[in-house]
């Protein structure tokens, strides 16, 4: 019986590389990996049976989508790629996981045991499904760390611009987005929660544009690496580049480069955080915020990780004078000294040993033509009926996001090549790759599998 992974991306910055470290453990294992950006995968559900799909999530608003996955005879497992950096409730666990779409899956997999007690409060029904893991993204730091072990410091100050939602291009759209991200019953109270992110994004943007000019002031030898969000126009950071000669704009360079190079990282509420502290960084959170309303929506991870500084002075004591903070990593990242991708490509195994099994993809070129061609039309149909909403007001209710469709698509993702996929196999320690067989479908995705 083939065992057959489908690994959907959505950002590509953010998750391709763990997806790379989790695919070599399952083809040196001899399942058939599908790889590729969601849109190249999900015109595919239906010619792709009997499979597992890995998710970067299950949350409300795609229960539909996960159904029709559920109805091609395919399996559903997940490892929330925001698991570290879940909001407070009602907007945490809530946001990410519903009593449908954890019924609906088959296997939960997750970064350590804070954020699985965070769901397991919320929804008792997880348990069952549930294997405390650790993350396929941390292997790829590990692996990361190892590779740049010769990399000096530089002395540099790293500022995460982690304020996409604080865009004025997009944060409109990406709030409509988010609040249909959580489902059909999302209810006033959680409304106004996701509000307050966007309130408190807007307030400590403001703070971060402003102090980055002071840091590049007061240290003049020093660089200041400024990196935005994947998501945001990294034009409205470019006035700040041109005023100072030791601050640049990099969101291209790896985070492990950024973060082993720099000597201390300041960040409002990032993820990368918990990133800085796994290297034992100088991880400072600055929140000079005082509105209450704002501080009330704040994630407790960053802030569990990281000195925080809440004015001008504190921020300097923390880069000048460092304090080691000591937090249990382990309920963090279960896997910061194991290997998380091999537990769970094991734990698949096991799974998928008991199921029954007789379905055969059908990727031939005319039914993948086929499929794509329907999925694509929806698409520019949903982008020109967002065009059209500019002036017709019937559309406007339906369609308005439809005009930024492919605006957030292109920030996603770039186009991957067969050079670079090898590339990607072979820094992380893929063996035999010329033993590989690897196939580019019609719709972008990849499958890969030693022949």
């Amino acid at each position: 019986m083939e065992k057959k992974l489908i690994l959907p991306v959505e950002i590509k910055s953010r998750e391709l590389d763990a997806t790379i470290v989790l695919a070599i453990e399952a083809i040196k294992r001899g399942w058939t990996v599908y790889l590729g950006q969601k849109q190249q995968i999900w015109p595919m559900i239906e010619l792709m049976q009997g499979s597992v799909y890995f998710l970067k999530s299950i949350v409300p608003g795609e229960y539909d989508n996960l159904k029709k996955i559920k109805k091609n005879h395919n399996f559903i497992t997940c490892l929330d790629i925001e698991g570290l950096n879940m909001g407070v409730e009602p907007i945490g666990a809530t946001r990410r996981y519903s009593d449908q779409t954890i019924k609906i899956a088959d296997k939960i997999f997750f970064w350590g045991l804070n954020d699985f007690l965070r769901v397991k409060k919320k929804f008792k029904n997880v348990t069952k499904k549930s294997f405390i893991s650790g993350s396929p993204v941390v292997d790829s730091w590990k692996v990361q760390l190892k590779k740049l072990s010769k990399l000096k410091k530089d002395n540099s100050i790293l500022i995460s611009m982690n304020f996409m939602r604080g865009d004025p291009s997009i944060k409109y759209v990406k709030y409509d987005l988010e609040k249909k991200m959580m489902g059909p019953k999302i209810n006033k109270k959680q409304i106004d929660y996701l509000k307050r992110e966007y309130e408190l994004k807007d307030l400590s943007f403001k703070d971060f544009y402003e102090i980055t000019g002071y840091l590049a002031k007061k240290f003049p030898k020093r660089k200041i690496v400024v990196r935005p969000h994947p998501e945001e126009n990294i034009d409205r950071y470019k006035p700040l580049e041109a005023r100072f000669n030791n601050l640049i704009v990099d969101n291209q360079t790896s985070r492990v480069e950024q973060l082993k190079k720099c000597s201390a990282f300041i960040h409002f509420n990032s993820t990368m955080s918990v990133q800085a502290y796994f290297m034992k960084k100088n991880s400072i959170m600055y929140n000079p915020i005082k509105n209450k309303r704002a501080l009330s929506i704040l994630c407790p991870v960053p802030k569990l990780v990281s000195e925080e500084a809440k004015n001008k002075k504190k921020l300097i004591s923390s880069i000048i004078n460092p304090k080691e903070k000591k937090i249990k990593i382990g309920k963090l990242l279960q896997n910061h000294k194991s290997n998380a991708s091999k537990k769970i490509i094991l734990n698949l195994e096991k799974f998928y040993k008991n199921k029954k099994n007789n379905f055969n993809n059908s990727l031939n070129i005319f039914s993948v033509a086929f499929f794509l061609y329907k999925y694509k039309l929806k698409q520019y149909l949903f982008f020109v009926f967002g065009i059209l909403s500019i002036v017709v007001p019937n559309f406007k209710k339906k369609y308005w996001r439809g005009k930024y469709f492919f605006r957030f698509i292109n920030s996603k993702w770039s186009n991957l090549s067969k050079k670079e996929l090898i590339d990607l196999l072979r820094y992380y320690n893929c063996k035999k790759i010329h033993k590989l067989k690897i196939k580019k479908h019609l719709s972008g995705m990849y499958e890969i599998k030693y022949d």
